[in-house]
């Protein structure tokens, strides 16, 4: 288990990270209780299929830190700001992100008939987890690969603009 934490806190390390603030006229951010968001930014056909893990190149991990602020990594060559205002219009591509995630509760600051709806339409549409049972000498190997949804179109970065 100890060895697992290491690997992942590598592969977290490894990515770049940014603060990013809400527009003052969006929304709030919604947590889900999958708070924690992977998403492929490969365009169709450039390796939108690869497993959606943090070793993805093309990979964007998206977190709500509180209601006006999101926690957001990726991969590059590039020095990202540390600290960035997001463009208007960004919470809503997150908090669907969100909602796609989420199992079974998202949690909004406010009652809204808007966000239950959307939920409702999104829930189940985001990515999902397949676990192969393969032999192996005198015991059974699992591996597990999360993989993005095939209705979801690839998106753009809501840092990068690609």
């Amino acid at each position: 288990m100890l060895d697992q934490i290491i690997k992942v806190t590598k592969e977290l390390s490894r990515l770049k990270w940014n603060l990013a603030t809400l527009d003052d006229s969006d929304t709030d951010l919604i947590i889900g209780d999958h708070p924690v968001t992977l998403h492929d930014l490969a365009k169709k056909g450039a390796g939108s299929t690869r497993a959606l893990g943090l070793r993805n190149p093309n990979v964007e991990l998206m977190m709500p830190v509180s209601r006006r602020m999101a926690a957001i990594a990726y991969h590059s060559n590039e020095l990202p700001p540390m600290y960035t205002l997001l463009d208007s219009g960004t919470a809503e591509e997150l908090n669907d992100r969100t909602m796609r995630a989420a199992q079974r509760f998202v949690y909004a600051s406010t009652e809204s008939d808007e966000i239950l709806k959307r939920f409702i339409q999104l829930h189940g549409t985001g990515p999902t987890v397949r676990t192969t049972k393969l032999p192996s000498g005198n015991g059974t190997l699992f591996i597990s690969e999360l993989r993005q949804a095939k209705e979801m179109t690839p998106a753009q970065s809501v840092l990068r603009g690609n």
